[in-house]
């Protein structure tokens, strides 16, 4: 237990801000980036919770194969085994894999050659295997199999709670007073016995998923021979079966005012217990089916909710603020919605851990970002960047057009042209000359912007913009790949070049550095603001279509955007994780992801050609 608090302070104070004023953040990305440092603490110490590379596999696993399940599931059967090669979940999936093998593997051959054995999960797995199981390599796919069961599960209780509390605030002082005293209790630590005590907080939490269960259905099996029921019903052979587990949760016959969320419900029915299981609450199994690591997770929770509400004030952010956040219900399965921003404000710094040493502290990194003029994602990233602790390295053509990135301390303005190759050249070399020849990020974020038809364009325009917009991308990363790959770093994208961004990142991947696609939806940008003024030429095609064309070259065809600081903060977050491949921030791009992975493509089409005027031209 100790080990799991110091693992949740330290992750606090790397991934929340230190904020007086309010400041948004998404709370489910926050919680399950805490959640995985803190269970991996548990798996395999810090070798495993500070590895960025670990964690960030631990995290999205079980979303890619998610995807890559439903993605094959398109396909016949007789297909699948040729299916999965072109399904890009499924070569997540494997990454994930060799992730797993390179970490796991190498830290338990360690272990047997330095006679080590850690009070760890990992450690109780090797001294209870037999056989062939008794391996590296199966050490490190039974990794991965924890991190599929533990994490984003665990990681939905607190992100539940608190969209809750922010619809309930009434209940936030009772459950801080209930922490405080068990805490003056038991000598300022988490204990398991204080842990026991906080009824109310387990009461509330129970509450909490009685309305927001993982699953409507549990015990989910499959008949495999036709089955007659005692009542003459039967069910054929094929049919999934289950237990309607919110229908049963719901029941007024069980709970008096179902309908009534009464987050202290069960601190007088003597079962206020978060882990307790019976046929009244199937949350988390029954019997010999039960989840047998509920005590472990329900410990981690309620020490992630009670620092929460020890440190932070908290409330609903923006157009979120209109009472608690719907879910997003996907056949059987229920999410909290994931774009949901809650404001922060810390209540008071937090102290040291008292057992964290130096050695815990992660060491000063290095960024470098294209594209850093005031008003734009690249400006965003970098104050990012920087209240994180990294030396940022922030670049632009004219470095007057970030002046105000330079009263900041650990930044770097350097005048940066990327289709120059004296000023990439030059840029290298003072990037080399600060940090010895290392930079553990780089992020391509240089952009130009040029809207029109494709049979109107102008071509000197649309290579000018592929000048910056591809070419740029290609020469910078030549020029800093061999200070990023000294580093073992990561490199994101935020060009519209996925193809060759993904080229990229597998050529970079024997050398230990990650390239990340960045998907980015609505966002605020200067980019509308600097692009020349449109219109169509004269006696073109998309004439009727102009209105839809010029609002969607101007931006004006969107009416809502993310906050340039919430995308930098999200995005920075995803990075310094150890994120690969394509990650989605920004407005709409989660749905953008669904809709892609999900939908037969004439309803993609529909959906992308409606406001673009499309339906008025060709006829």
């Amino acid at each position: 237990m100790p080990a799991v608090e110091d693992e949740i302070h330290h992750a606090f104070g790397a991934l929340l801000p230190d904020c007086e004023d309010w400041t948004p953040i998404l709370v489910a990305d926050t919680f399950t980036a805490i959640i995985s440092r803190a269970s991996n603490r548990m798996l395999g110490g810090k070798a495993l919770s500070r590895n960025d590379e670990w964690t960030a596999t631990s995290i999205n696993f079980t979303a890619d194969t998610w995807l890559a399940s439903q993605r094959l599931k398109r396909y016949p059967a007789f297909l699948q085994p040729l299916a999965q090669y072109w399904i890009p979940e499924m070569a997540q999936v494997r990454r994930h894999g060799a992730v797993a093998r390179r970490v796991i593997a190498p830290l338990v051959e360690e272990r047997l050659a330095a006679g080590k054995a850690p009070l760890d999960l990992l450690q109780m797995l090797w001294d209870g295997a037999r056989g062939k199981d008794k391996t590296p390599e199966f050490m490190a796919y039974t990794a991965l199999a924890i991190s599929f069961a533990a994490i984003r599960t665990s990681s939905s209780v607190p992100t539940h709670l608190v969209y809750d509390l922010c619809a309930r605030p009434e209940y936030i002082e009772p459950l801080r007073a209930e922490i405080e005293q068990m805490l003056a209790e038991e000598g300022g630590r988490f204990t398991k016995a204080g842990l026991n005590r906080l009824v109310k907080l387990d009461s509330f939490m129970k509450e909490s998923q009685r309305f927001n269960p993982l699953s409507f259905l549990t015990f989910g099996r499959l008949v495999h021979n036709d089955l007659a029921l005692h009542d003459g019903v039967t069910i054929p052979a094929g049919t999934m079966v289950g237990i309607p587990a919110y229908a049963i949760s719901q029941d007024p016959q069980l709970y008096p005012s179902p309908a009534t969320f009464d987050g202290f419900r069960f601190v007088d029915r003597g079962s206020a217990q978060f882990v307790t299981t019976n046929a009244a609450n199937l949350s988390w199994g029954y019997g010999k089916h039960a989840c047998s690591g509920r005590f472990f997770a329900a410990g981690e929770i309620k020490m992630i909710v009670a620092h929460f509400l020890r440190h932070y004030d908290f409330r609903l952010a923006g157009a979120d603020a209109k009472g608690r956040p719907a879910n997003i219900a996907f056949e059987l399965q229920n999410m909290a919605d994931p774009t949901v921003q809650v404001e922060s404000a810390l209540l008071a710094p937090t102290p040291p851990s008292p057992s964290l040493t130096t050695d815990d502290m992660a060491p000063s990194k290095t960024v470098l970002i294209t594209g850093c003029s005031e008003g734009g994602i690249g400006f965003a990233l970098a104050k990012e960047f920087q209240a994180r602790g990294l030396h940022v390295f922030a670049t632009a053509r004219s470095p007057a057009k970030m002046a105000a990135l330079e009263h900041l301390p650990n930044v770097t303005l350097l005048p940066l042209d990327v289709c120059s190759p004296a000023s990439i050249a030059a840029a290298v070399a003072a990037v080399s000359a600060k940090t010895g020849g290392t930079l553990d990020f780089l992020v391509n974020n240089s952009g130009s912007q040029y809207v029109m038809p494709v049979l109107d364009v102008d071509l000197a325009q649309a290579k000018a913009m592929y000048e910056v917009n591809v070419w740029g991308v290609v020469a910078v990363t030549q020029a800093f790949a061999p200070l990023v790959i000294a580093a073992r770093g990561s490199i994101a994208n935020m060009a519209s070049i996925a193809g060759l961004i993904e080229a990229l990142r597998l050529e970079l991947q024997p050398f230990g550095v990650r390239v990340v696609t960045v998907i980015t939806g609505s966002v605020e940008s200067n980019i509308f603001v600097n692009a020349p003024e449109h219109h169509l030429p004269a006696g073109s095609r998309y004439a009727r279509a102009e209105k839809e064309v010029a609002a969607r070259a101007t931006g004006s065809d969107v009416d809502q955007h993310s906050k340039r600081e919430d995308f930098a903060r999200a995005l920075v977050a995803d990075i310094v994780g150890g994120a690969s491949g394509k990650v989605y921030r920004g407005k709409m791009s989660t749905l953008v992801k669904l809709v892609t992975a999900y939908m037969p493509t004439f309803v993609i089409d529909r959906l992308s050609a409606h406001g673009t005027g499309l339906e008025k031209v060709g006829h």
